[in-house]
C-alpha cells in the first residue's frame, strides 16, 4: 500500500468518525421525511386536505361545494390542531390543553355560516361524535392540575408510577421541575411576591392572570427547601369544563362526475345550543366557536379577556344536581330534579322510594356524561397585578 492511499484512508476515517460523533450527539441533524411531514395549518386546495383531519371551512363568496372543486383562496379550509395535551398515558386526570404563545393562533375560529368538515379515507362518526369543551384560563407557564390541601397551598403530586406526567407541559421550561425534583410532592408557593393562595389558580389547577410571554420569579418548596425557577407565560391554557356526544353530519362533495376528481367531506352539524367557547372535537381537533350573539364583542385574536368563553352550558343546582343538559334532553330547571350517582332524581310524594336522602324520589338510569364538573370561568378570578412580573 502506497503511502499516499494509507494517508487517504486515515483523512476518510478521520471525518467519518467526526460526522459520526457529531451526528450522535445531535450537535448536526439531518431533516427526514417524517420531520418535514407536517400538516398544514391552512390549506388554499381541495387536493392538500389531509386524511384524518378537522378542518373549519370559511369562505363568503363561494359555496363549500364549489371549493372543493378547488380554490386559491387563503384561509378557506383551516386545520383543526390537536395542541399539546396533558392526558395521553393517564386519561384519568383533569385533562389541559396547551398552545404555546407561538401557535395559539393556529386555533381556528368557527362562525356562524361556517362549517366544520372532516376528512378521512376510511371512517365516518356514525356512531358518535365527540365535543370535550374546555376552559380558557389565559396565558400561564407549563403546570396545571395543582392540587389543594386543606391549608390553602398548592402542590404538584408525586405518582410512583408516573412521576409528575400530566402536571408538566414537557414543552414548556416546566421541564425544570421533573429535572430538579424527585420523588416527592412540590408545593408552588408565589408567582413573583403574590401568594398562589390569593384565587390565583384556577379550577384546570393552572395559574391564572399572568402577562402573555412575562417572565416570573417562581418560588417552588421541596420540604421545607425553598428553590426559585425562572418560568415565562408563554403557554395558553384550556382545561375540559364537560363533554357532549352529538350524531349529525353530513356528507358533501363537489358533484363532480368525474371520480377520478371527486372530492368530498363530512359536514358536523353544530347543535343550536353551543354556547361560544373552546371545542375538541373526537380527540383529534380544537377549534374556538363564537356565537352569533359574542360576534360583536369577540376581538378577533387568539385571546379576548371581554368575552365569556368558559359559560357553562351543563347546568347544576344548589346541590351539585344536573337540572339541565341539551345534549341528553334533560330539562328539569322548573322543577326539582337532580343527578346524583347516575341517575335522575325526582321528588315525587307518590312514589314510595327514598334514594340520596330525599324522601319519595324515584330514579331512572342515565349515562355518566350527564354530570361532570363545571368551571366559573376565568373572568370571576381577581386580576393579577404588575408587581409579580420580574422581566418583561
Amino acid at each position: 500500500m502506497s503511502k499516499k492511499i494509507f494517508i487517504g484512508i486515515c483523512v476518510v476515517m478521520i471525518v467519518v468518525i467526526i460526522v459520526y460523533t457529531l451526528l450522535s450527539s445531535g450537535i448536526v441533524t439531518f431533516e427526514t421525511v417524517g420531520e418535514n411531514e407536517e400538516t398544514p395549518a391552512s390549506v388554499v386546495s381541495a387536493e392538500d386536505l389531509q386524511d384524518e383531519c378537522f378542518y373549519i371551512w370559511h369562505d363568503s363568496h363561494s359555496t363549500l361545494e364549489e371549493d372543493l372543486e378547488g380554490t386559491s383562496e387563503a384561509d378557506v379550509f383551516n386545520l383543526c390542531p390537536a395542541g399539546h395535551i396533558n392526558w395521553a398515558k393517564r386519561k384519568w386526570i383533569g385533562h389541559t390543553l396547551w398552545f404555546s404563545t407561538d401557535e395559539d393562533y393556529l386555533i381556528p375560529t368557527l362562525y356562524p355560516g361556517d362549517k366544520l368538515i372532516y376528512i378521512s379515507m376510511s371512517s365516518v362518526p356514525y356512531d358518535g361524535i365527540e365535543f370535550e369543551r374546555f376552559a380558557d384560563y389565559g396565558y400561564t407557564i407549563g403546570v396545571s392540575n395543582l392540587e389543594a390541601d386543606k391549608s390553602g397551598h398548592y402542590r404538584i403530586v408525586y405518582d410512583s408510577d408516573n412521576g409528575y406526567e400530566g402536571y408538566i407541559n414537557s414543552l414548556s421550561d416546566a421541564v425544570q421541575i421533573p429535572q430538579f425534583f424527585r420523588n416527592v410532592d412540590v408545593f408552588l408557593e408565589s408567582i413573583g411576591n403574590i401568594s398562589v393562595k390569593n384565587g390565583l389558580i384556577s379550577d384546570g389547577g393552572t395559574v391564572l392572570s399572568l402577562d402573555k410571554d412575562g417572565e416570573y420569579l417562581v418560588k417552588w418548596y421541596k420540604g421545607t427547601y425553598r428553590n426559585d425557577f425562572k418560568m415565562t407565560a408563554n403557554q395558553h391554557a384550556y382545561g375540559s369544563i364537560e363533554s357532549f356526544t352529538t350524531y349529525d353530519f353530513e356528507f358533501v362533495d363537489n358533484g363532480n362526475s368525474d371520480l377520478s376528481n371527486i372530492h368530498s367531506c363530512v359536514v358536523i352539524t353544530i347543535p343550536e345550543w353551543f354556547k361560544t367557547g373552546y371545542y375538541y372535537i373526537n380527540g383529534k381537533g380544537f377549534f374556538r366557536y363564537v356565537n352569533v350573539n359574542d360576534l360583536t364583542t369577540y376581538n378577533g385574536l387568539a385571546y379576548d379577556p371581554n368575552v365569556n368563553w368558559n359559560d357553562p352550558i351543563i347546568l347544576y343546582d344548589e346541590h351539585g344536581f344536573v337540572v339541565y343538559d341539551p345534549s341528553t334532553g334533560l330539562d328539569k330547571r322548573d322543577s326539582t330534579a337532580y343527578v346524583s350517582g347516575g341517575s335522575t332524581v325526582y321528588r315525587d310524594d307518590e312514589k314510595n322510594a327514598s334514594i340520596n336522602g330525599y324522601d319519595g324520589a324515584y330514579t331512572e338510569n342515565i349515562t355518566p356524561e350527564m354530570y361532570t364538573d363545571m368551571d366559573a370561568g376565568a373572568e370571576g378570578y381577581e386580576s393579577f397585578t404588575d408587581e409579580a412580573v420580574v422581566y418583561k
